[in-house]
């Protein structure tokens, strides 16, 4: 149950762009130390527990389907497998912890800013902010790596700090004039935006799941009937993720 409770403010600490989220910030850090749990009473379980049940609700969802296979086992000739390993001794779950800890209180980094307000990166910007975070997490490149995914740092650390408002909003203003647009089509843009600034990104697919398909006035082809207008909102979406990686 402990293990439980701490993956879940684990993942929680990585959405601290969320208000509610981060109102929480020092009773979920707590939770994950192993020193909280020494000596707990029920009462600190319980303030715990309604502390959190409703911040779940903003955690990533991930859909899983259902596979069902029939199969006997075939046991062929065996041979040697190499094993991609971690180097040994990385704590791989609290090298997180220090990571994204990191991340979250040094957002005047230039590198973070910069990802902040959707401004382009260098390599060397991004180097030096990797460099820093395997020395302040204690761990290597691999750990690094096996941390931010395959999105690649850039998304990782805005995924933790989220992408400024009035850069979101600059992203879409400079190729649409929000002058000649219906209030409908604010309305979509704002929770666009909405999703940006708290997530940090947006891949253009979300555009055709919930909660951009519950309602009619929220769907993209019906909000913009105009194919044009459509394709520039996905085109933006896919500049903000792509201003994550160092240019060229």
């Amino acid at each position: 149950m402990r293990d439980n409770v701490q993956q879940v403010a684990r993942l929680l600490l990585e959405k601290l762009a969320v208000p509610q989220v981060a109102d929480q910030a020092e009773l979920l850090e707590a939770l994950t130390s192993d020193e909280w749990w020494e000596g707990v009473t029920l009462a600190m379980l319980e303030h715990a527990r309604r502390a959190i049940r409703g911040l779940v609700q903003f955690l990533d969802r991930k859909k899983r389907k259902v596979v069902v296979v029939d199969w006997a086992d075939d046991l062929g000739e065996r041979r040697g497998v190499d094993l991609p390993i971690v180097a040994v001794g990385v704590d791989q779950a609290r090298f997180r912890e220090k990571v994204t800890a990191y991340i979250r209180a040094h957002r005047d980094h230039l590198a973070i800013q910069r990802l902040r307000r959707n401004l382009p990166l260098t390599e060397t910007d991004l180097g030096e902010l990797e460099r820093i975070l395997i020395e302040q997490g204690e761990g290597t490149p691999e750990a690094l790596a096996r941390v931010t995914g395959d999105r690649g740092l850039g998304i990782f650390v805005r995924s933790l700090v989220g992408l400024d408002r009035s850069a979101a909003e600059a992203a879409f203003s400079a190729r649409l004039a929000f002058g000649g647009l219906t209030s409908g089509q604010m309305e979509f843009l704002r929770m666009v935006v909405d999703e940006l600034t708290s997530r940090g990104e947006m891949d253009p697919r979300r555009l055709f799941d919930s909660p951009y398909t519950d309602r009619e006035s929220t769907r993209i082809d019906v909000v913009f009937p105009d194919e044009e207008h459509q394709r520039i909102v996905v085109d933006v979406l896919r500049e903000i993720e792509a201003s994550a990686t160092p240019a060229a």
